[in-house]
């Protein structure tokens, strides 16, 4: 919440010196997002869902802006154009009908909720890959939780993003990464097996975990 706080202020601000002329300030936070917006919107986009969609993510992705960075890098969990050809059809007629993806978000949020309820009551089978999240509600013989590769300089850990627990520091209130580890440790019916860094085991693993 401080965040989009921040941000809010951050473009009343800005509005404020378009409207009165002034330059926007050179440390502004919206700087590097403005930047990757401009480079959105001036793509050349074909009509082709499929090669749209791949080059707004480059976009974001190599991009100044850290957080829609982060952005790129969770879409691809997401494999929104393996959602089904009704996606993908829709996308394509829309941009028949106006020559542009005019209503790509009601087409993307309706192409969720039909796959949701047509796939609810359906077993999963093969190795699916998927998120803390989305596992809820189902079940599998077995079940992989991996944390990710660290990020080392000099053979010390500096970061790594896909921790269960952020950082993997044990501060501020854990609730919600204890209930999603639990989600996904009992969606196995028979074998769970973590996968943590050997130097930096996940502290609800430790010994001092309650």
């Amino acid at each position: 919440m401080n965040e989009a706080t921040r941000f809010r202020s951050a473009l009343l601000k800005w509005k404020g010196c378009e409207a009165s002329g002034r330059p926007v300030p050179g440390n502004s936070v919206l700087n590097a997002s403005r930047e990757v917006y401009s480079r959105a919107i001036a793509v050349g986009l074909t009509g082709d869902p499929d090669k749209d969609w791949r080059a707004v993510r480059s976009i974001l992705q190599d991009g100044g802006c850290s957080r829609l960075q982060d952005v790129a890098k969770e879409v691809r969990n997401v494999r929104l154009l393996e959602r089904g050809t009704q996606l993908r059809q829709g996308l394509a007629q829309n941009w028949r009908d106006f020559g542009g993806y005019r209503n790509a978000l009601s087409i993307t949020r309706q192409s969720f909720v039909q796959e949701h309820f047509s796939t609810a009551l359906k077993p999963e089978s093969g190795v699916v890959v998927m998120n803390m999240h989305k596992a809820k509600g189902k079940q599998f013989d077995e079940v992989i939780i991996f944390e990710g590769w660290p990020k080392r300089v000099r053979r010390e850990i500096v970061a790594n993003p896909d921790r269960i627990v952020t950082s993997n520091q044990r501060t501020g209130l854990m609730s919600q990464a204890r209930q999603n580890f639990r989600v996904s440790v009992t969606r196995a019916k028979m074998r769970t097996t973590i996968l943590t860094p050997r130097d930096d085991i996940c502290v609800l693993l430790a010994a001092t975990e309650q």
